[in-house]
């Protein structure tokens, strides 16, 4: 969060011990472009998820995408 907040990027993280399903519904009702989803499976492959939350008629398998840790920014300015 702070690497994306010092690129520029607006950012929230989610907290707590809600499920990913409530997580994703918030991020759905915030407004956001996109969900970066960081779990056990991303963080042993040193890739995040980036949902995109805005594509609309686009398949699911092109909605989210695994991107390299570092290329994240890039990903998201791009």
């Amino acid at each position: 969060v702070a690497e994306l907040r010092h690129a520029g990027i607006k950012t929230e993280m989610s907290y707590g011990d809600r499920s990913p399903k409530a997580q994703m519904k918030q991020a759905n009702s915030s407004g956001a472009a996109y969900a970066v989803i960081i779990g056990e499976n991303e963080l042993a492959n040193a890739v995040v998820s980036v949902k995109n939350l805005q594509a609309v008629g686009i398949e699911l398998d092109q909605k989210q995408v695994d991107v390299p840790r570092e290329k994240l920014i890039a990903y998201l300015k791009g």
